[in-house]
C-alpha cells in the first residue's frame, strides 16, 4: 500500500525480493503499475535466505541503473536483500533508508534515516523517523455488537523468530478445557489464515494480546501512539495485572461504553496509508538532499560497532 501511494504521489517504485515457489521468477507486475523483481534467490525458510554478500551485486548494480533508482528503503530486519542491499547502496552512490524496529548496528551505522514504529530504537536517534503502519478500514470493517449477558475474549497468538528470544511451549489447553468442564466456554481454532483475521476478531468484544514482543502490547516509548488510551488498557506482564485489564475491558464492555463503530471511524483517521506515504516522502526527501556518507566515514563507523564488518564495508 506504501509502493501504491507513492506511485499516485508522482514516484517511481520497484521492488526487489527473492523468487517464491513453484515458479515465481523473473520480472511481475502488480497493481497500479508496481514492477517487482523476483531474483534468482531461493529461501530455506519462513522467506528468510542466506547472506549472499556480492553474489546479490551485479542483479542490484543492474537494476538500479536500468530503473535509475535514487533510494533505497530497506524493510525488515530478517532480510539479506535489505542489508546486502544497503551495504552496496553507497558504493552505487544510492541513498538509504531502512523501514524496521531493531536492526544490528553495524547496519544502522550505514544508513541515512530509519523509519520506526516506535521512538525506542536507542541507536542514531538524529536519523529516526516514527512512522506507525497503516491498514485498509474496509477490510476490518466492524459488525453491530451484539447485546449479550456473555463477553468474549478472542486471542491471536504467532510464534515469530525473535532476536535473543527462544521459547519452550507447554502447554496442555484441551486437557485444562475438558478437566475444568469449559468445553463450551473456550474454542480452539488452531492455525488460520491472514485473510480470516477479521472473522475471528468478529467473533468477539475484546482482543486480548499479551506477547512480550509485539509493539502492540510494550508500553514504553511512542507505542501508545498505536491506539489513545480510551481504547486499549496496558498491563505488566504479571497475572494480576493482566487480569486487571481484562476485569476493566468487559466492565467497560458490559455497561456499554464502548461503540465499535466510533471506534473503527475514529482508527480510520489515524492509520491512513496516503499519510504514511505523505510522511515517508518527508523522509526520503530529507535523505536525499543530505550530504552523502564518504567512505572513509563509513569505515569509522562500521569499526565502532564491530572491527570484523570493516572487511566488507
Amino acid at each position: 500500500m506504501l509502493s501504491a501511494n507513492l506511485i499516485k504521489r508522482g514516484y517511481k517504485v520497484i521492488v526487489i525480493t527473492h523468487s517464491h515457489s513453484p515458479n515465481r521468477v523473473g520480472i511481475h507486475w502488480l497493481l497500479p503499475s508496481l514492477k517487482v523483481y523476483h531474483l534468482p534467490f531461493v529461501p530455506i525458510a519462513s522467506s528468510g535466505m542466506l547472506p549472499n554478500f556480492f553474489a546479490f551485486l551485479p542483479y542490484l548494480r543492474t537494476i538500479l541503473i536500468r530503473e535509475h533508482i535514487h533510494l533505497i528503503p530497506a524493510r525488515a530486519n530478517l532480510s539479506s536483500l535489505g542489508h546486502e542491499g544497503i551495504l552496496h547502496s553507497h558504493l552505487l552512490g544510492v541513498r538509504t533508508v531502512i523501514l524496521t524496529n531493531k536492526l544490528l548496528a553495524g547496519t544502522l551505522r550505514n544508513v541515512d534515516a530509519v523509519i520506526c514504529l516506535f521512538d525506542e530504537s536507542g541507536r542514531v536517534r538524529d536519523k529516526v523517523y516514527v512512522i506507525p503502519n497503516a491498514l485498509v478500514p474496509e477490510h476490518f470493517q466492524p459488525g453491530t455488537l451484539k447485546t449479550s449477558d456473555i463477553v468474549t475474549i478472542v486471542v491471536l497468538s504467532r510464534l515469530a523468530y525473535r532476536k535473543s528470544v527462544r521459547f519452550v511451549v507447554v502447554i496442555d489447553l484441551p486437557q485444562m478445557r475438558e478437566k475444568h468442564n469449559l468445553q463450551d466456554r473456550i474454542e480452539l481454532l488452531g492455525l488460520i489464515r491472514p485473510n480470516a483475521v477479521r472473522s475471528v476478531l468478529m467473533r468477539g468484544a475484546i482482543f486480548l494480546d499479551t506477547s512480550l514482543t509485539d509493539p502492540l502490547c510494550l508500553y514504553m516509548g511512542g507505542v501508545p501512539e498505536i491506539l489513545l488510551e480510551d481504547m486499549i488498557s496496558f498491563a505488566e506482564p504479571e497475572e494480576d495485572d493482566v487480569f486487571r485489564a481484562i476485569s476493566e475491558a468487559i466492565e467497560i464492555i458490559s455497561d456499554g461504553k464502548h461503540d465499535p463503530i466510533h471506534a473503527h471511524e475514529r482508527v480510520k483517521t489515524f492509520y491512513d496509508w496516503v499519510q504514511v506515504a505523505e510522511r515517508a516522502e518527508v523522509v526520503y526527501d530529507t535523505v536525499v538532499k543530505s550530504r552523502q556518507m564518504e567512505l572513509w566515514e563509513r569505515m569509522k563507523r562500521f569499526v565502532r560497532s564491530s572491527r570484523s564488518m570493516v572487511g566488507i564495508c
